[in-house]
């Protein structure tokens, strides 16, 4: 039965601090109601974050650019690091999306339904980990709390949080075990009402924070590697596929399709400047990877020492033509025939686009003088650079099996259950949670499985004692590509794989971001507690430590 909700809008800030207008502000978010129950905000709330998330993995050139997925062709200040010395304006998107979690957790108490309250209590856990992990102290307690007339809610400390969070967890799972299944399973778009999918789910996102709060913990005298093992003995935790934290795009119409398909970027502008860089092409490369060719699309243009057209054959057996072209005769944009379209003084630069290779990255780092060029491209054109790879055509799809909305996924849980064993956290054996982790990501992208076995036994693949944590790290980036945000929290907390930083040009000027400086509004309208949280965190910048990083 539906009933009167008057929602929590949350507001952080205000225009003014006048007592008029924050009574004012009070009875705006009291006057904003909906007709709904909790199950109607479970959905919303998953399809809400899902669509977020999901999006900013695909298309944040924020994180992509850091953890070098790819390089921008129009905007280039992300991967110069120019836009992280800048502030963002708001939170509004993450604060927004919390504002229906709450919502429908108050009315799951309300309506006894455990199941509903624990998995939205995940969700608000997922949830507060991105926005603390961006910024590091930010309001926790009294966020979301407008309608109560809290509109300049203090800062909480990032561990007093990451206490929060776990503590959510640990009562989400609780009350779903305690639960039954979700009477009406369309509500939950991720595990159609399975109560035990969602406690797996619950204690992977625990083992995500787990794992990357450990340093910061052990130094506060807490070990949480008990914690973790106690997970992995009680088997609830996501190890297949089929237990990912996912769903299928539906691909019907904009807001139900891929972020990159012909629907939603109609253009195809969005997909075709964000180009591959030479360290996930080179990596995947020289590992003799499969994905090399499921993920990636050949240059279409590429330098030759011929001039040829051939067709080339993907994994998934899609056909690109690809025209060679004689790195002796090119002309440039200018018209010129003298192969110096991206050389200097006519002498073609083939360190970076090599001559004869099929799968060829974008140099990381560039500015816009150096990436707008290639064959097909307008003058002055910004969107195309046929001299290197795309991504695959299946990333234009509005959707497929392989294209999913994700959250979390096994092959990441058991990537850092391979970290937690190889350090000494806990026992069990580093080799099998990697192995597990690395078959898991190939079967999410369904790689055959003679070709997993294959790979499996390549010797720069296996666990051979040398160089294990850079090995894990570098199959864990590899496979949470699509899900950037997760990789750039685990670079920036191991340092790892060192492939990254060795690609780094020594003309960038700005330094990697460490953190997210907090949103211009908080500090022009919750002034005082946004000083507060400077006071102890330290400067308002991108290279200030939150406690994570201490």
């Amino acid at each position: 039965m539906k009933k009167l909700l008057i929602a929590c809008v949350g507001i952080l800030y205000l225009v003014s601090c006048t007592d008029q207008l924050r009574l004012e502000q009070k009875q705006m978010a009291e006057d904003v109601t909906y007709g709904s129950s909790s199950k109607y905000l479970l959905s919303g709330s998953i399809d809400g974050i899902a669509q977020w998330y999901q999006d900013l993995g695909v298309k944040s050139d924020e994180f992509n650019t850091q953890v070098q997925y790819y390089q921008q062709l129009f905007s280039t200040k992300s991967q110069t690091r120019e836009i992280f010395a800048m502030a963002v304006q708001n939170w509004d998107a993450e604060m927004g999306l919390l504002k229906s979690v709450k919502a429908g957790i108050d009315l799951a108490i309300e309506e006894k339904d455990p199941f509903v309250q624990g998995s939205l209590l995940v969700l608000k856990s997922f949830m507060f980990d991105y926005i603390t992990d961006l910024w590091g102290d930010v309001p926790y307690t009294e966020a979301l709390a407008g309608r109560d007339g809290v509109f300049f809610p203090k800062y909480d400390s990032q561990k007093s949080i990451y206490d929060g969070m776990l503590s959510d967890i640990d009562k989400a799972i609780t009350l779903l075990e305690g639960g039954s299944n979700l009477k009406e399973p369309q509500f939950d778009l991720i595990y159609a009402g399975d109560k035990a999918k969602w406690v797996k789910f619950a204690n992977s996102l625990k083992i995500r924070l787990l794992v990357r709060s450990y340093e910061a913990y052990k130094k506060t005298g807490v070990d949480n590697g008990p914690k973790i093992a106690a997970i992995v003995a009680s088997g609830k935790y996501i190890t297949s596929v089929s237990d990912n934290a996912s769903y299928q795009y539906t691909g019907s119409a904009i807001n139900t399709s891929w972020p990159q398909g012909a629907l939603r970027d109609q253009s195809g502008s969005d997909f075709t400047r964000r180009k591959p860089t030479t360290t996930f092409v080179n990596t995947l490369k020289g590992l003799n990877d499969p994905r090399t060719t499921a993920l990636l699309a050949p240059a279409l243009a590429p330098w030759a020492n011929s001039t040829a057209t051939v067709i080339v054959t993907d994994y998934y057996n899609a056909k690109y033509s690809v025209a060679q072209q004689d790195v002796k005769g090119d002309i440039n944009k200018n018209g010129i025939p003298d192969g110096s379209e991206l050389g200097v003084g006519g002498v073609p630069n083939t360190t970076n686009y090599p001559v004869g290779e099929t799968y060829i990255g974008m140099p990381v780092g560039l500015e816009n003088d150096n990436v707008r060029f290639g064959t097909t491209t307008p003058a002055g054109g910004p969107y195309e650079n046929n001299r290197t790879s795309s991504f695959n055509a299946i990333f234009r799809l509005n959707s497929s099996p392989l294209l999913v909305l994700s959250l979390l996924q096994a092959c990441e849980v058991n990537f850092c259950l391979a970290e937690a064993a190889q350090k000494g956290w806990i026992s069990g054996s580093a080799q099998t949670f990697y192995n597990l982790g690395v078959t898991l990501n190939l079967q999410r992208w369904q790689i055959k499985a003679a070709d997993i076995t294959a790979y499996l036994s390549n010797p720069l693949v296996i666990l051979s004692g040398t160089n294990n944590l850079e090995k894990i790290a570098t199959q864990k980036w590899i496979a949470l590509y699509t899900m950037s945000a997760e990789a750039y929290f685990d670079y920036r907390r191991t340092g790892l794989p060192s492939t990254l930083n060795a690609a780094l040009p020594s003309s960038l000027s700005y330094p990697f971001p460490l953190r997210w400086r907090y949103p211009v509004v908080e500090k022009d309208n919750n002034t005082a507690k946004y000083e507060e949280a400077v006071a102890r965190q330290g400067a308002d910048d991108q290279v200030t430590k939150m406690w994570l990083l201490k």
